[in-house]
């Protein structure tokens, strides 16, 4: 079962990982938003080192600890010959994302088979014809692994490991109004790792009050 879950991660992350889109291709935006990749940091390391896939540990150290993704965006005007791309007017802010989790298995039950959708802020912005730019954002919550299923993984009290597709869709407008997204895909496998030799991010016990 464990090898049919991660074939069909496998397919999934191969037809996944081409898939960026326009918010409307018919709308007025006239570029394109891109991701190029999505990359994982592990929460045990301070700054991340980021990876093409995610080993997200739901226990560290007695403790939970957030996991952070970063997402590299281009811009690409529809139309190559257009000059007004050229304007300052075509660079788009990005604004949002969402994070949805799939299993190749067919379990789809937030809070049960899956953690729970969720939204949050972005910061950054890019110009057609002039490269890519990074934004970095939490993808794993400290509440999705206090919450089930993660929170099941604990000491192996219930699978072993769960593998996912993060589906990460990024939303940002131009500065001249229009609305612009594009959706890429991070691999996600949440188990309950061993914990690192040293616990950086334990928090130390209170000090003694002085004596009045």
């Amino acid at each position: 079962m464990k090898r049919l879950t991660l074939v069909g991660l496998v397919t999934l992350l191969s037809v996944g990982c081409g898939i960026n889109k326009n918010t409307d291709p018919g709308g007025d935006a006239p570029v394109v938003l891109k991701i190029i990749k999505v990359q994982g940091g592990a929460g045990v390391q301070n700054p991340p080192t980021w990876f093409d896939t995610l080993l997200s540990d739901v226990q560290t150290c007695g403790g939970v600890i957030n996991d952070d993704a970063k997402v590299t965006v281009a811009l690409t005007a529809k139309n190559a010959n257009d000059t007004v791309t050229g304007s300052t007017l075509s660079d788009v802010l990005l604004q949002t994302f969402t994070v949805h989790f799939i299993r190749a298995d067919g379990h789809q039950v937030q809070g049960l088979d899956v953690p729970y959708d969720f939204s949050g802020a972005l910061s950054g912005s890019v110009s057609p014809g002039t490269g890519t730019t990074d934004a970095a954002f939490v993808i794993v919550r400290h509440a999705a692994k206090e919450e089930p299923p993660l929170r099941t993984l604990v000491d192996s009290g219930g699978e072993h490991f769960i593998d996912t597709l993060a589906q990460v869709t990024v939303y940002g407008r131009t500065l001249s109004g229009s609305a612009v997204q594009a959706t890429g895909y991070l691999q996600i496998t949440f188990g309950d790792f061993a914990d690192p030799t040293s616990c950086p991010f334990a928090t130390p016990a209170p000090s003694p009050s002085p004596a009045g």
